[in-house]
């Protein structure tokens, strides 16, 4: 009798310990819907993508990297306007006591530069969805980096 109410016992406890599996879906050629829905916050870059392969490592990690390189694109490809919102957002100009004309010639090429060598280094991901289709892992993957990241980098390289 001990014997079974110890198993029981067990039993619920490694229940209890598990951890929640995430469930692989099988691709029914469907995309999810916040794969289609552009996202814009003012706080934030995000960045989409997708990529499949035979390991589902491999297939998260070409996805994620794929999701990177969109956000930096964007970011490389915006760097002007990016500039002017830095200037705009922050004090630096006033803290520098630039004249205007220095600002919008000078200052403002500085950044756009700095914005145009600038890595990620922290990113969070928004959304991922795993599917399998035969022999093959399909990873659709959102994530999102903070503008202040940015930032603060664009304010210590002045």
């Amino acid at each position: 009798m001990k014997n079974y109410f110890l198993f029981f016992i067990l039993s619920f406890f490694f229940i209890g310990c598990s951890t929640s599996d995430y469930k692989i879906k099988k691709f029914k050629n469907n995309i999810p819907k916040w794969y289609i829905i552009e996202k814009k916050e003012k706080n934030y870059f995000y960045g989409k993508a997708t990529a499949d392969s035979q390991s589902i490592e491999l297939a998260n990690r070409k996805a994620t990297g794929l999701a990177l390189g969109s956000i930096l694109l964007k970011i490389k490809s915006n760097s002007t306007i990016i500039a002017e919102q830095f200037v705009k957002d922050t004090d630096i100009i006033k803290n520098k006591k630039l004249s205007e004309a220095e600002t919008k010639s000078t200052y403002e090429e500085k950044i756009t530069q700095a914005v145009k060598k600038f890595k990620v280094r922290d990113y969070q991901v928004v959304n991922r969805e795993i599917f399998r289709d035969k022999s093959y892992y399909k990873v659709f993957i959102e994530i999102k980096i903070s503008k202040n990241d940015l930032y603060e980098y664009l304010g210590k390289t002045q």
